[in-house]
C-alpha cells in the first residue's frame, strides 16, 4: 500500500493487488492485477487485469480493466472495462466503454456529453445537464441490446449499443 502517486513514488507496476490511500497525481501510471484508490485519479494512466476501484473521482484519465471499473464521478476520461462500468454520481464528456453493463444507480446521477456503450446494458437517471432535468421526476431508462420491444424501452438492431449525447440532446 502507498499513501500517494506522485513525484515521490513515479510509476506504479505490481503483479498484485495495488492499494493507494491518496490521489493518483497527473502523469503517472498504475499497473497491477487489481487497483484500489482512495482518493481521485488526475490525468494518468490506469491498467489492470481485474476491477479498478476510485473512492472518487477519474479526471482526464485513460483506465483500462479486465474486470469491472467503479468510481464516484469520471470527468474528461477514456474508460474501458472487460466486465462493468459503475458509477454513483456523473460521468461527464467521456468516452467510456462496458464489456457488460454501464450502471449508474442512484437517482440522482447523470451522463453528460460524450460516448457511452456496453454489451449489455446502458442505464441511467438522467441523460444531459442538470440544469435540464432539475424539476423533472426521477426516471430510469433502461436501454436493451435485442431487437425485440420491451414496453417502456427503446428499440435497438445492434448486439452492442452506443449512445452519443451532446450539450442538451437527448439520444433518439
Amino acid at each position: 500500500m502507498v499513501d500517494k502517486v506522485d513525484a515521490s513514488t513515479g510509476h506504479v507496476r505490481f503483479d498484485g493487488v495495488i492499494k493507494v490511500r491518496g490521489n493518483i497525481s497527473d502523469r503517472y501510471s498504475v499497473e497491477g492485477v487489481r487497483i484500489e484508490v482512495g482518493g481521485t485519479v488526475g490525468k494518468s494512466r490506469l491498467r489492470s487485469i481485474g476491477d479498478i476501484r476510485v473512492a472518487q473521482g477519474i479526471m482526464g484519465s485513460m483506465v483500462q480493466a479486465g474486470g469491472s471499473v467503479l468510481a464516484q464521478t469520471i470527468t474528461d476520461a477514456q474508460v474501458n472495462a472487460a466486465e462493468n462500468v459503475v458509477v454513483y454520481d456523473y460521468i461527464i464528456n467521456s468516452k467510456v466503454n462496458a464489456g457488460n453493463n454501464l450502471d449508474i444507480p442512484t437517482h440522482h446521477g447523470y451522463a453528460h456529453g460524450g460516448t457511452l456503450q456496453a454489451g449489455n446494458l446502458i442505464r441511467l437517471p438522467k441523460v444531459g445537464p442538470p440544469e435540464e432535468f432539475a424539476k423533472e421526476e426521477d426516471e430510469v431508462e433502461e436501454l436493451p441490446t435485442h431487437d425485440h420491444d420491451h414496453a417502456g424501452s427503446r428499440h435497438f438492431s445492434r448486439q452492442q449499443k452506443t449512445i452519443q449525447y451532446a450539450a442538451g440532446k437527448h439520444p433518439k
